[in-house]
């Protein structure tokens, strides 16, 4: 116990003398709209580009790019995006994420934290990145939602979250498609192509819309009164245990909650009242009733407005 006291004092003596400690603020973003990159490095060639961000056509974004030689996707941060998470209660880190190239490979991104404590990286990563089009990712910061993965390039053992956190030297994004990749060794080299914007520090979560609360013994998976059980680990992405895949916007309140069924296709409507009717938008929009018996490859409906019935895959209805 003496040791790991004397080495840990060191660490904090060592990270104490960097200016850049206290750099890091909460709300602050990088929304990448003067033409700087912010401090974003890396060896994937961080380039700010003018056009085509996640808020419109003449919105800047950072693009990571990797098009010849196979290797790392990823961009990091040792400057704005250090210091002390814990005195400013950063809870949390989202940004959008796009793809501008059309190779088979997937793509899946995750957040490691450098400091004192050891290395820490995301447990869940992003779903494949989309191909030209904006995606909104929010990543936690507490221990339930990091994993230990090095205690750094002068590894003295230390394995102490709240460390890292109150002294992180570097915020890291990058492409890794496994499980969380200790330190030291690297993902799968790859090539793509990503666009990403809109980088913010969060001093909370997102709300839970749903009201739902851990499931014991089943990380990632919620438990609603109402809507049930689902899955949170790809937040704001949802996959629900009848419903599969839904995105959540983040202008949902529990009383009004907007949401992208990818299976539907389209943009629905609803919260506890409503449920299990639900307003779906598009070209033939209107209230339509899902069924209690529903799974995720096997969806019924009725509609509100003519008493019809189909099916999510379409086909499933049997005369």
């Amino acid at each position: 116990m003496p040791d790991c006291l004397f080495f840990r004092a060191i660490a904090v003596c060592l990270l104490l003398t960097n200016a850049g400690l206290l750099a890091i603020e909460t709300n602050q973003i990088d929304d990448f709209s003067t033409g700087d990159i912010n401090g974003w490095g890396g060896g994937a060639n961080p380039t700010f580009r003018a056009e085509g961000g996640a808020d419109g056509t003449m919105d800047g974004y950072l693009e990571i790019r990797r098009d010849v030689i196979p290797f790392h996707v990823g961009t990091k941060n040792t400057t704005r995006w250090a210091g002390d998470y814990l005195a400013n209660n950063i809870k949390a880190i989202e940004f959008d994420l796009n793809r501008f190239d059309i190779r088979e490979n997937n793509i899946f991104i995750r957040l490691l934290i450098f400091g004192p404590g050891g290395t820490f990286a995301t447990k869940s990563r992003t779903p494949p990145v989309a191909v030209n089009t904006w995606e909104h990712h929010v990543f936690g910061l507490s221990a339930d939602d990091l994993v230990f993965v090095g205690g750094g390039k002068n590894d003295l053992g230390i394995n102490d979250l709240e460390l890292t956190l109150a002294n992180v030297t570097t915020l890291l994004i990058r492409h890794d498609a496994f499980d969380p990749v200790p330190e030291g060794n690297h993902p799968p080299h790859t090539l793509a192509t990503i666009g990403i914007d809109n980088i913010r520090a969060l001093d909370g979560m997102p709300t839970d819309v749903f009201g739902g609360t851990d499931i014991a013994g089943v990380p990632g998976w919620k438990s609603s009164p109402w809507y049930l059980a689902y899955n949170i680990d790809f937040w704001p992405w949802i996959f629900h245990k009848e419903h599969a895949w839904q995105f959540v916007f983040d202008v949902s309140t529990p009383e009004s909650i907007f949401l992208f069924d990818f299976g539907l296709g389209e943009i629905i409507f609803l919260n506890e009242s409503t449920y299990r009717w639900i307003f779906l938008y598009g070209d033939e929009p209107g209230w339509i009733f899902t069924f209690e018996d529903n799974t995720p490859d096997s969806r019924f409906f009725q509609r509100g407005d003519d008493g019809s019935l189909f099916s999510v895959p379409a086909g499933l209805l049997v005369e």
